[in-house]
Parts: C-alpha cells; structure tokens; sequence
C-alpha cells in the first residue's frame, strides 16, 4: 500500500513537472515568434499608403499613413473643396 502512495505520489509529481514545463516552453515560444506592436504598424502605414492618396467622400482625402513609436498611428488627410 505505501508502494502503491509513493507511486500514484510521482506520477502526480511527473505530471505537474510536465505540465509546468509545458507551459514555460509555450510560452517562450509565442515570444520568440511574435511580431512586436511597432513592426505590426509600420507594416500597416506601408499598406496604406501604398493605396494613398484616396478619395475618402466628397470633403475628404487621405493622404498618407505613418507610425510614431510604438503605440501611435497617424493619418493624414486634406479638406478638399470647403469653398
């Protein structure tokens, strides 16, 4: 019977170990191949401006798109025809 404790014990052990190595490896791997925020948006103002400038209505333009830093992304339109 305490054989029976012991072995159920490090079965019990393996699995948490397992588990817990499992997670850290997971981890670690969707931060090593994840793009970061700034890279994402430099990315976006590139496809953007590749379609600049566009006609968004009657009044307004879209010039072109940047990205400043690592949370910031800036448009840049023209009023057209305010007379």
């Amino acid at each position: 019977m305490a054989q029976d404790k012991q072995s159920n014990k490090g079965k019990l052990i393996g699995i948490v170990a397992g588990s817990i190595a499992f997670a850290i490896s997971y981890y670690g791997a969707q931060q090593l191949f994840k793009k970061d925020l700034e890279s994402q948006l430099k990315d976006a103002a590139i496809e953007v401006n590749k379609e600049t400038p566009m006609q968004i209505d009657q009044y307004v333009r879209l010039d072109s798109a940047s990205h400043k830093g690592k949370t910031n992304f800036i448009y840049y339109y023209t009023l057209v025809d305010t007379e």
